[in-house]
């Protein structure tokens, strides 16, 4: 789905949930909030996903992510479990 994708630029966090206001937005997808996650570009640390505090969380590799997490990110439908 074409909706579902959005690029990821180095000078601009893509913001992640059911808001209109977020760049890539899931409004029909249960479990994610309004403002679910950030993925950003840090020089030092290179890509990150962060989760916005959201009550269902964000995964990676299968594994909650309190704050953000770098490394090798794929994501594939993680949000919320």
């Amino acid at each position: 789905d074409p909706s579902k994708i959005a690029a990821l630029h180095r000078n601009k966090p893509t913001t992640i949930g059911r808001a209109e206001s977020n760049r890539l937005r899931l409004a029909s997808i249960d479990g994610v909030a309004d403002h679910h996650a950030v993925v950003r570009h840090s020089s030092s640390q290179g890509w990150l996903v962060c989760d916005w505090q959201s009550d269902t969380g964000t995964f990676h590799e299968g594994e909650r992510i309190r704050q953000c997490r770098g490394g090798g990110l794929v994501w594939e439908r993680s949000l919320g479990g």
